[in-house]
């Protein structure tokens, strides 16, 4: 929410606006049926369901508008999983980089597959040309351009953490629907400039070579 604001900012707007949390993420559904004017979405995946549709969308993208950003999604680990089974990490790693490779390099094979085992482990039919079209959208995006799967760079990590820190939104304070008042807040609370300059971090705080590691990424990533 508070990255919207500064987008809304950075655009001459004052970021006052209603952020509204609709159950099972049906936010999207919303703005279809015209209840709601924005959201976040994946152009890989709402974005190829809205052009199927015939529906235009409005791309407000945050680079245009001065603000970096880090990578999403992310795998996340607790620091006690990778100190007490790092080789089930590395092998887990592994199997997952050779499956982002195989569906880069064989989109469509890739989507039938996820249609399939979407439907045999979790009873749940998918849309398949709407898969392939998806696949093929993010094929090129799965990968490095050396080819390689879940590389992260420093720079990329700090330069999010720098605009983060100018922009008053380096916190440990979260954003909450029931707000303890101590270390969750409500979104309207985490806008108020007096109570980001109360509750802002050091830019020391964060340092980027904790936030990632590619040590149990396989040799060939």
């Amino acid at each position: 929410g508070r990255i919207v604001q500064r987008m809304i900012q950075n655009d001459g707007g004052r970021g006052d606006y209603e952020e509204r949390v609709s159950p099972m993420l049906g936010l999207w559904n919303t703005v279809l049926a015209g209840e709601a004017h924005a959201t976040w979405v994946f152009m890989g995946w709402e974005g190829i369901e809205a052009k199927r549709k015939g529906v235009e969308l409005n791309v407000f993208k945050l680079e245009d508008y001065g603000i970096p950003y880090g990578y999403a999604p992310v795998l996340m680990s607790s620091q006690e999983t990778l100190t007490s089974r790092p080789e089930t990490v590395r092998a887990f790693l592994s199997a997952t980089a050779k499956g982002y490779q195989y569906a880069a390099n064989n989109a469509a094979v890739a989507a039938d597959d996820l249609v399939q085992g979407a439907s045999e482990h979790n009873k749940h039919a998918m849309d398949v040309e709407m898969v392939r079209e998806s696949a093929e959208y993010m094929k090129d995006k799965f990968l490095t351009t050396a080819g390689n799967w879940g590389a992260m760079e420093a720079a990329r990590w700090d330069k999010y953490l720098d605009w983060l820190h100018e922009a008053k939104l380096l916190t440990a304070v979260r954003q909450s629907r029931d707000p303890n008042g101590q270390l969750t807040a409500t979104l309207d609370q985490l806008r108020d400039p007096k109570f980001q300059e109360e509750h802002q971090l050091p830019r020391s705080a964060f340092d980027s070579s904790r936030i990632f590691t590619s040590e149990f990424l396989p040799s060939a990533v």
